[in-house]
């Protein structure tokens, strides 16, 4: 970096292990740079224009404005690992030193080997103890002391490493005898053991004791105090010192954590409907779009021989002859394929609700037009299905129907719980 370069950078941030060893580095170097503080309760992690910077949808990211090597085009780097070795190696400490070693050195390479060491094991393994631990809405014992132990084996691997190197005249650090981004990396994780249920004590008599000494040191560095307390003062410590504070910390970072799970959740499984309709139309299958006035309200039901007692609406069984409330559709999906059981064309139909914005299976159900004129619809077996359960019902129907899914049954009503007719969409027949 020339002497005239001045950085203009913005760091995109949370008070994490994950985003506090970005501004430890960002202090240890001296540079002046931006903070903006990501908002994780309200996900703002996961807004379009934060998704443009990272598509991960996670902290920490950081925008180089003006990057030495190309100043006139900004750069915006996502994770840790990628961030810290990006600041070592473009911006040289000021005055004696470096928080990394020349490319071509030995302790560059041993650089990145514990640089991924803390990256790919320390960090998921402790942030999995954190979630089993503090936030998991159900008490899993086998899920807590899975990754509780996993994590105290991984102290154990760093406290060798240390007592090693302090051993062969390479000082209390983990590479090259001095302090790094490998460093810097491993005590974001190892400072905040004690919120994954893991203390230095539980090392047990000097089983860490180099651990707890290099500990000790690096929190000790002026950098270091700075940049924990970025982009909000480091708090853990302190509410941890009564049930009170330790319970309120944890109810403010469970909310997030479950809060952001539970949306991932529901979009994966919205993501996983329209990728199972696109998928359809390959091969023997055929789909098709059917509009729907937007007016038309519809109830949809499955002839099932394998459910004479339950009308069944999204998982829930309700005593016949309860029905369920009618949705409104504005989209219908045709799928035409080969029923590969009795090799005979078939078809599904499949509706997008728009309320729900989710798309919901509504089989076949007719096996000749007479039957249906002779039965009456509280005599059949009656079956809503969400979209989870849509393959499996449709191989089940395809079994007790032998191969008779000839197409649809729409029953309209007037908002009342009286049923007055049905149609297919193919010919309408008269009911009573």
């Amino acid at each position: 970096m020339s002497s005239e370069h001045k950085p203009n950078l913005t760091l995109y941030t949370a008070g994490t292990p994950n985003g506090q060893k970005i501004s430890i580095a960002l202090e240890e170097l001296g540079l002046e740079y931006k903070v903006h503080h990501v908002d994780l309760e309200r996900d703002e992690q996961k807004e379009e224009w934060f998704l443009k910077l990272n598509p991960n949808g996670r902290i920490p990211v950081l925008t180089d404005h003006s990057p030495p090597m190309h100043p006139e085009k900004e750069v915006h780097l996502h994770e840790g690992l990628a961030i810290l070795l990006y600041l070592a190696g473009t911006y040289p400490l000021k005055g004696k030193g470096s928080l990394t070693f020349p490319p071509e050195s030995k302790e560059y390479w041993e650089l990145l080997v514990w640089l991924s060491f803390a990256q790919s094991h320390l960090a998921p393994m402790q942030g999995q103890a954190n979630h089993f631990h503090r936030y998991a809405p159900e008490k899993i014992q086998y899920g807590i002391e899975r990754y509780q132990t996993e994590t105290k084996r991984l102290y154990g691997v760093l406290n060798t490493r240390l007592v090693e190197q302090e051993s062969a005249g390479e000082g209390l650090w983990l590479v090259g005898g001095k302090f790094t981004v490998a460093d810097i990396c491993a005590f974001s994780w190892v400072n905040w053991g004690e919120w994954a249920g893991v203390r230095l004590e539980d090392g047990g008599g000097e089983g860490w004791e180099g651990l707890r000494r290099w500990v000790d040191v690096i929190q000790g560095r002026e950098g270091v105090k700075r940049g924990v307390d970025v982009p909000e003062k480091f708090v853990m410590k302190e509410k941890m010192k009564t049930k009170e504070g330790e319970e309120e910390f944890a109810r403010y970072h469970g909310n997030w954590v479950m809060k952001g799970m539970e949306e991932d959740r529901e979009k994966h499984k919205k993501q996983e409907q329209i990728d199972y309709i696109h998928a359809m139309d390959t091969g023997m299958s055929r789909s098709h779009l059917l509009e729907i006035p937007p007016e038309l309200r519809l109830g949809i039901y499955s002839y099932l021989l394998t459910t004479p007692a339950h009308l069944i609406v999204n998982g829930s069984s309700l005593p016949r002859p309860s029905m369920p409330s009618l949705l409104r559709v504005n989209r219908l999906l045709r799928h035409e394929y080969i029923n590969e059981h009795f090799n005979q064309p078939s078809m599904t139909f499949y509706a997008y609700y728009r309320e729900t914005g989710s798309w919901c299976i509504l089989e076949g159900a007719r096996t000749k037009l007479d039957i249906w004129h002779r039965s009456c619809f509280q005599d059949l077996s009656c079956l809503l299905t969400s979209f989870a359960g849509a393959q499996r019902c449709c191989e089940k129907m395809a079994k007790v129907r032998e191969g008779q899914m000839e197409g649809i049954v729409v029953v309209e009503s007037d908002g009342a719980q009286r049923w007055w007719r049905w149609r297919t969409f193919d010919q309408e027949c008269a009911g009573s």
